[in-house]
């Protein structure tokens, strides 16, 4: 299993995650940081929807493979841009500045069933759900019953057996501030769903304790991601982060 995924200290950087299935048992997630190129911070929106656009353009043809996309650009003007397809989070961790305590904020709602506006967007789109997946009816070729395959986001690249799948991602912007005092540490989080997910184990507020506890060691935001994959490891059972 090939899979990556980080925590950095919010400094002006573009962060994301790609987590693909291509018809396998297993899934490779794909981590990535990269320094912002001047860009005007009014062009982000349009920037983020052409990049998911191309991607999703070399997907046009792929009905057996399938991907999650997140990314989040954080600019000098202490905002965080968000777009995502799936349930690959972006998480935003402030650490109180008097009491040591960290507060846990998700930034990109997971695109599933669980997900109001996403069952409104499917039910639209004339698709439905089986067991808390996106589903879809076929009949194979050597045979006259009716097979069902499930999903279990509903916006992903690829994935275009699904007729109600949708790669238009969500694209939201943040105000910093509105989370986190002057002097308070603040980090970002973006990895896949197998660190932190919907599920009781690995929801974001789960490692807030975690995380105060690392900070007040003086550990590194490296070494609390150490600490989130390691933690996802020995709670999840369904772990596809890493600790690299």
């Amino acid at each position: 299993m090939a899979d990556l995924s980080e925590t950095r200290q919010v400094a002006g950087v573009a962060v994301g995650v790609l987590n693909a299935q291509d018809g396998r048992d297993y899934q490779e997630d794909f981590f990535f940081t990269a320094q912002n190129a001047p860009l005007d911070i009014s062009k982000i929106h349009g920037f983020l929807q052409t990049a998911f656009k191309t991607t999703a353009d070399k997907f046009v043809n792929a009905t057996d493979t399938g991907s999650t996309g997140t990314i989040a650009i954080v600019t000098p003007d202490q905002h965080i841009t968000t777009a995502h397809l799936g349930d690959s989070p972006a998480v935003l961790f402030v650490c109180d500045h008097k009491t040591g305590n960290v507060k846990a904020h998700l930034l990109t709602p997971p695109h599933n069933s669980k997900n109001a506006k996403e069952e409104a967007r499917v039910t639209k789109a004339q698709g439905f759900f089986w067991g808390g997946d996106l589903a879809q009816d076929y009949k194979t070729k050597d045979s006259s019953k009716i097979q069902l395959r499930r999903l279990g986001i509903t916006r992903s690249f690829g994935d275009k057996f699904f007729k109600a799948i949708s790669d238009d991602p969500e694209i939201n912007r943040f105000n910093i501030r509105k989370y986190a005092k002057p002097n308070d540490r603040v980090f970002l989080c973006v990895t896949s769903d197998g660190v932190l997910g919907d599920n009781k184990e690995m929801l974001p507020e789960s490692y807030e304790t975690l995380i105060a506890n690392a900070l007040g060691n003086s550990s590194s935001p490296q070494e609390i991601a150490q600490k989130m994959a390691k933690r996802a490891r020995d709670k999840g059972g369904e772990y596809n982060g890493t600790d690299n």
